[in-house]
């Protein structure tokens, strides 16, 4: 399964990661330092995860409801190859596979 996420950068080129959100029922898939594969532009490059929020959130514009429960997500933040981090701008959609 890949995600569609976004790149976010901390403040140095050094420090740029991934954010992406992933729904409470695969949960059980994510663990710090797992390694991840990244897909951009038909290319997979690696990354490992760095921070898993240990607070749910709903995606934007959710009022709460128990039928909008899937809508529940956990931020998770993955660190970046040089190589990777060297081709991707801020804000470039790329898509995050973690199984």
């Amino acid at each position: 399964m890949y995600l569609l996420i976004f790149l976010l950068r901390v403040s140095l080129p050094s420090q740029m990661k991934i954010l992406f959100y992933v729904p409470e029922s695969h949960l059980e898939k994510i663990k710090l330092g797992k390694k991840i594969r990244i897909l951009l532009n038909e290319k997979k490059y690696s990354g490992k995860i760095s921070f898993i929020s240990n607070q749910a959130e709903y995606t934007p514009d959710v009022i709460f409801s128990e039928k909008n429960r899937y809508k529940l997500v956990y931020k998770v933040k993955a660190d970046l190859s040089q190589e990777l981090r060297d081709l991707l701008k801020i804000g470039q959609p790329v898509e995050v596979n973690y199984e």
